[in-house]
């Protein structure tokens, strides 16, 4: 009996303790407007004092959010998408997504890496939207500025009319395709090559055989193929991933 009393004055020290540490993540999402729910989709600072399980999704929130300014003004960056978007219902975003988007983003001090953080939170927040995979989140946690910015130049390029046509050089022929370390820094291409956003274009050239005979087939006429391959990181193409995560972090210039 004395053993189980113990135990239970154990467990109660413990839940204080977590109600401690938790109650920054509560109160900054009750102060702020609830912003916290809205991510979420839990009343965290209704409920939490009274299931053990929230206490810990709480002080779990609370551990991922590095700094509380810049996590209230990510949030208020992405609400501000929505309103502009006409984005009239939101929903939640699972866990194992907003979770590390919120690591990442409360330690960006870049403020234009921080807008698209707040870009990719507004995306998961729209209803209207497809969901965003946590890939989108490593994707943009490897990413520095300049990358960002070779990345929004190849999506304006693309949508030039020389950019979907296909180019001869001597013997070879190119594309259709954007300019990649041809004119851009080649640590950013490689990066985003890397990142799976973008991948060389195709390059091609005809080859020709001519006729002749042989003791098996007799005589034949001439024939000619041609042969495709990835080029190099000069000319390149957006993946479908890279259009996927451009759009989800604003990046594609739709906007």
């Amino acid at each position: 009996m004395d053993e189980e009393v113990a135990a239970i004055k154990e467990t109660a020290k413990a839940v204080q303790e977590i109600a401690k540490t938790g109650g920054k993540a509560i109160d900054a999402g009750v102060k702020t407007g609830g912003w916290l729910d809205k991510i979420f989709g839990d009343a965290i600072g209704q409920t939490v004092a009274h299931l053990w399980t929230d206490r810990i999704a709480a002080r779990r929130i609370e551990a991922s959010i590095y700094n509380w300014e810049r996590a209230e003004t990510l949030y208020h960056k992405a609400l501000d998408r929505l309103v502009k978007k006409g984005v009239a219902i939101t929903r939640a975003i699972p866990p194992k997504v907003a979770l590390p988007l919120l690591e990442y983003a409360t330690v960006e001090d870049d403020d234009d890496l921080h807008t698209l953080w707040a870009n990719l939170l507004a995306t998961g927040m729209d209803a209207n939207e497809n969901e965003i995979h946590r890939k989108y989140v490593t994707t943009l946690g490897e990413m520095t500025s300049d990358d960002a910015a070779v990345l929004a130049e190849m999506f304006v390029s693309s949508k030039d009319e020389i950019a979907k046509k296909k180019f001869r050089d001597s013997t070879l022929t190119y594309g259709p395709g954007v300019d990649g370390t041809h004119s851009h820094d080649p640590v950013s291409v490689i990066t985003l090559n890397r990142l799976g956003l973008i991948q060389p274009a195709i390059v091609s050239f005809k080859t020709f055989e001519p006729g002749g005979s042989d003791d098996r087939f007799g005589d034949y006429g001439p024939t000619q193929d041609e042969v495709s391959f990835p080029g190099g990181l000069e000319s390149v193409v957006i993946t479908p991933f890279g259009i996927a995560f451009g759009k989800a972090v604003g990046l594609d210039g739709a906007d």
